[in-house]
Formats: structure tokens, C-alpha cells, sequence
């Protein structure tokens, strides 16, 4: 069994009394993650391509700041959300938490229950930074702006990390246990009615967590196009006092449950796994159609005698078909209980190493036909560079010093496949060689960062 369902108890989870007796002999009604590709119904649902039902465990919190911020942000009545209408919540019993008085009685109830201040009093700072960074993000997402800033808050609140004024790592990762969980439920797709859809997320939760003795209120937002249900769940079981965990399989068998209230509620929607779907195959099989039609698009530029990066071309190739190799090995190992996908995966993963052998053979040795068309470009690309203004910061010196590296890079790379024409194909392409040596002379490459461009 896995984690979260080592927290049931036993005595209210298997009562026949949680369990409509129309479910009890249905195989929909619940499915271990180990055993799905022997149902029949899930692997019918793998290849129907209908909206996946979504269960996603967003944060953990703790401590009364972290619940209060999250209850206003998900109930529309932050400080920074004075244009909105504010949304009630519904919390286990069924109890509609409307306004902020009713959310402050509910933040009150459950802070006397979270963990107590004396256990995490050193490490407090880390939490205040936490949950500051976390109202930032909050007020950003909701004005829709600055989204560098955005991007920088999520990789900080993902690494726990962030850089001081001087320069400096701290690491903000907090040791205790956390006192609630956020989670977002998706309906996705569309047709769907939200009161039925709401009534199917009321079950959903009943079933799972007030069930097992989970307190938890939640809330529907329909403000976008994809329909979610925001939930935040006390961490800590009000039977047994346990704290509330999960893994890879309970999320799974969760997010199937969830599927099959809302198809119980008339809204046809699956929960499987990205690896076993069809749509992965046509995904890797679209990706490699792409990879093939380029190739011959490259081709075609060579015949025309048009400039051609070779360098750059082989190695975006390179990215592209070990990139489409791991997911197709990774698929296929996956796939071992369903031979004829197994077998489909198989023949791709043979095509793209077959392409990417050939691919290396084509352009090892290849350069253009008129060797003058790509000195003369490169001679062009070095005259602009010498004509430039010096650098006037840290970083467009950073920038100049990355881009003078890839252009000695590409120079390099015309002298060699001028070298192997002259001995191969026996044509003079000395001249040629000379004029790219002097590029990069006048540049400085290859003596250092090459500085006669004042970066």
C-alpha cells in the first residue's frame, strides 16, 4: 500500500457506508498505479484522447500567516484584489465560509491544532521569507505583470535558495513538519456544467480525505478557460493525529477517483499517465516526421550552394534526436505489458538512430560548393563586429565574449571543411583558408577572449 494509504483508517475507509453500493463492484472505481496496464478500461481510456482530470499538489505551508494568505488569495479577498468580487469557501461539513471575519474564525480554529512555534523558533526567519516571496508571486500573478520577476520568485521557491545583496546563496529549506497543503484540482477540457462539476469535487473530497479525518475547505475558480477547484487540506489527521503525506501512486489513484466522480456527474473525463498515452506516440512520431523534413530542407540549401552553418545545424540535430531517443526508451519502457505499442515504439526508436547515423555521415565532411560564398559571409560578420561600440556593462561584455566564442567556433569550423575539400576533392581552397586565419587574427580569437572589439 502506498503512503496516503497507510493513513486510512481502516475502520471508516473500508465501511461500506463510504462506498455508494453501486461502486463497490465496479473496476473503475479505484485502480493501483502497478496494476493499471492490466485494466482493461484504463488502457481504453490511454488511447480515447479525452481531457485528463488533473491533481496537482502546489505548496505546503505553515504556521497562521502561510493559511491566512492562502485562504484570502484563493477566496479573491487579498488586499490587492479590491475588484473582485470575494468567493466562498466550503470547508468538509458542507459549511460556507462567506467574508473575512467567517475566514479569520476559520484560520483561527485550525492554527490551534498546527504545529507549535517553540519546535521551528530558530529556523522562523526562513518561513517569514517564504511566505513573503509567496504573497509577491501571489499579487504578481494576479496584476499580470512583471513576469521575469515571476520567473525568478518560482525557480527561487522551487531551489529554496536565494542571493543576498552580496552576492551570496541562503538556503531557506525549512526542517518541521508542515501544517497544510494546497492543491489544485482541474476539470480542463470544456462542455462541462460547474455545478455538476462542483458536486463531483465535494464527493471527491468527502470520500478521500473527511473520510480518513482531513479538515479541508475549497473553492471553484472559473475565471479562465480551465475550470479548477482550489483545496487546502490541515495536514494533521483530527483521529489519529497522523500527518497527511502522499507519493507518486496515491496521486495517481487520487486524480482516477476524481475522474470517475465527474464522469458519475456526466463530464467524460480520463486519469492516466503521459507515458501510456496514444497521443505520446503521435507526439514522438510528429517530432521525428519534423526532424526528417528539416534535414531534407538542409539539403536542399547545400544544392543551392546557399550559406550554411554546419556547425550549428549539427549540432541542433544532435540535441533534437537524443532528446527524441529518451523519450521514446523511456516510453518504451514503459509500454513492455502492450506489444503492439511496444512494438510501434520499437520501429521509431530504430528510424531516428538509423537518421541520426546517416545525418553525421552527410554533414562530416560537408561544405559548400564555392567555398567563397561562406568566406565571404564570415568576412562580413567580422567586419561588423570590429565596427562595434565598446561594450558599456558587465553584461553585454558577458554577451560579446559568449558570441565571439561561437563565431571563432563556426571560423573554425570553415577551415576544416575547407582542409578535408582541398585533400578529398583536390580543389585550392588555400586562399580561402588564409583569408579565415586573418579573421580571426584581426579579431584576437584564439589568443584569450579576443579583445581588439573593446569588450
Amino acid at each position: 500500500m502506498t503512503t496516503f494509504a497507510r493513513n486510512r483508517d481502516p475502520l471508516l475507509w473500508d465501511a461500506l457506508s463510504h462506498m455508494r453500493k453501486r461502486d463497490v463492484n465496479d473496476p473503475a472505481r479505484e485502480l493501483s498505479m502497478f496494476k493499471r496496464l492490466f485494466s482493461p478500461t484504463y488502457l481504453n481510456d490511454a488511447g480515447s484522447g479525452n481531457p485528463e482530470a488533473v491533481m496537482k499538489i502546489v505548496s505546503t505551508g505553515m504556521g497562521r500567516q502561510s493559511l491566512a494568505q492562502l485562504t484570502a488569495y484563493i477566496a479573491r479577498s487579498a488586499e490587492y484584489m479590491e475588484d473582485e468580487e470575494p468567493l466562498a469557501l466550503e470547508d468538509e461539513t458542507g459549511q460556507l465560509i462567506d467574508g473575512k471575519a467567517m475566514e479569520k474564525s476559520i484560520v483561527d480554529e485550525w492554527v490551534e491544532d498546527f504545529e507549535p512555534l517553540a519546535s521551528y523558533k530558530e529556523q522562523l526567519w526562513k518561513l517569514e521569507l517564504k511566505n513573503k516571496l509567496e504573497f509577491e508571486r501571489a499579487k504578481l500573478q494576479y496584476e499580470g505583470t512583471d513576469e521575469k520577476r515571476i520567473r525568478e520568485i518560482n525557480l527561487a521557491l522551487k531551489r529554496e535558495k536565494v542571493t543576498d545583496e552580496n552576492g551570496e546563496e541562503v538556503n531557506f529549506h525549512f526542517h518541521a513538519p508542515k501544517d497544510l497543503t494546497h492543491i489544485i484540482l482541474s476539470v480542463g477540457g470544456d462542455g462541462h456544467n460547474i455545478k455538476h462539476a462542483t458536486e463531483a469535487t465535494r464527493r471527491f473530497l468527502r470520500d478521500n480525505f473527511e473520510a480518513q479525518g482531513y479538515r479541508y475547505m475549497f473553492v471553484a475558480h472559473d475565471d479562465t478557460d480551465n475550470l479548477h477547484f482550489h483545496v487546502i487540506v490541515k495536514n494533521k489527521n483530527i483521529i489519529d493525529g497522523k500527518r497527511l503525506q502522499f507519493d507518486k501512486a496515491d496521486l495517481f489513484t487520487l486524480r482516477h477517483d476524481f475522474a470517475y466522480h465527474l464522469k458519475q456527474m456526466g463530464i467524460k473525463r480520463v486519469a492516466t499517465l503521459r507515458r501510456d498515452r496514444i497521443i505520446t506516440l503521435k507526439s514522438i512520431k510528429a517530432q521525428k516526421e519534423e526532424l526528417f523534413e528539416r534535414h531534407e530542407i538542409f539539403k536542399e540549401k547545400y544544392a543551392e550552394q546557399r550559406p550554411i552553418n554546419v556547425h550549428k545545424y549539427r549540432e541542433q540535430v544532435h540535441k533534437k534526436a537524443e532528446r527524441l531517443k529518451r523519450i521514446t526508451e523511456r516510453e518504451l519502457k514503459y509500454s513492455k505489458l502492450t506489444p503492439t505499442r511496444a512494438s510501434e515504439l520499437r520501429q521509431q526508436l530504430a528510424e531516428i538512430k538509423a537518421f541520426e547515423k546517416k545525418a553525421k555521415m552527410e554533414t562530416k565532411h560537408i561544405s559548400p560548393t564555392d567555398p567563397q560564398v561562406t568566406t565571404k559571409q564570415l568576412q562580413n560578420e567580422a567586419k561588423r563586429l570590429r565596427s562595434k561600440d565598446p561594450a558599456k556593462s558587465r553584461r553585454q561584455r558577458k554577451h560579446m565574449q559568449k558570441y565571439l566564442k561561437h563565431f571563432e567556433t563556426e571560423v573554425n569550423e570553415a577551415i576544416r571543411h575547407f582542409k578535408i575539400v582541398q585533400k578529398r576533392a583536390g580543389i585550392d581552397t588555400t586562399k580561402h583558408i588564409k583569408q579565415l586565419k586573418e579573421i580571426k587574427k584581426s579579431l584576437g580569437l584564439g589568443v584569450g577572449v579576443g579583445l581588439k572589439l573593446r569588450i
